[in-house]
C-alpha cells in the first residue's frame, strides 16, 4: 500500500493536535483538582 508523504504529514498533524488538546484538557483538570484540594485545605486549617 503506497501512501504519499503529504497525507502522512496531514494525519500526523491531526494526531498531534488531538493529543495536544487531550493533554490540555488533562492539565486543566489536574490544575482544577489541585486548586480545589488546596482551597479545601485552607478552609480546613482556618
Amino acid at each position: 500500500m503506497h501512501v504519499c508523504p503529504q497525507t502522512n504529514v496531514a494525519t500526523l498533524n491531526v494526531l498531534l493536535s488531538n493529543w495536544l488538546g487531550l493533554a490540555l484538557q488533562i492539565s486543566n483538570l489536574l490544575f482544577f483538582y489541585l486548586r480545589m484540594k488546596v482551597h479545601s485545605h485552607y478552609i480546613y486549617f482556618l
